[in-house]
């Protein structure tokens, strides 16, 4: 998963910014973390079974992989040191991967609890205004 840049002339809203800059900020901490990809996530069964219904395969991931790893030096270096020194190929990708689906899951619920509030303050002028 790359990291992309919103368009300067972009007309998404205040709130869609803040989503994009939260998930970027912890794409980036995941990135950089050496936990990432050196331990099994705690607890281990969420992520072996994720392992399992997705049949997680790093040659299907190939050119995703090339491409964080030009666009993400870091991530790089990390790779160059600790695969096959300290983990596996397929180990190390799918850490990764796994913190990856994790953020994302996180942020489609934090999505849809902002959009709830939100329409629940909309409802709630909208009540006034009567």
């Amino acid at each position: 998963h790359i990291v992309r840049s919103i368009p300067s002339n972009s007309f998404a809203s205040p709130k869609l910014d803040v989503l994009f800059f939260h998930r970027q900020n912890e794409l980036k901490r995941i990135q950089n973390d050496e936990s990432t990809y050196l331990r099994d996530p705690n607890p281990v069964e969420p992520f072996q079974t994720w392992r399992e219904t997705n049949d997680f395969n790093v040659e299907t991931r190939k050119g995703e992989i090339s491409q964080l790893l030009i666009d993400a030096p870091h991530v790089r270096a990390l790779y160059a040191r600790f695969v096959p020194a300290e983990t596996s190929h397929v180990d190390f990708w799918a850490r990764y991967y796994f913190r990856v689906h994790q953020l994302e899951e996180d942020e489609a619920r934090r999505t849809k609890l902002i959009q709830r509030a939100h329409e629940i303050c909309e409802k709630k002028n909208d009540d006034q205004d009567l």
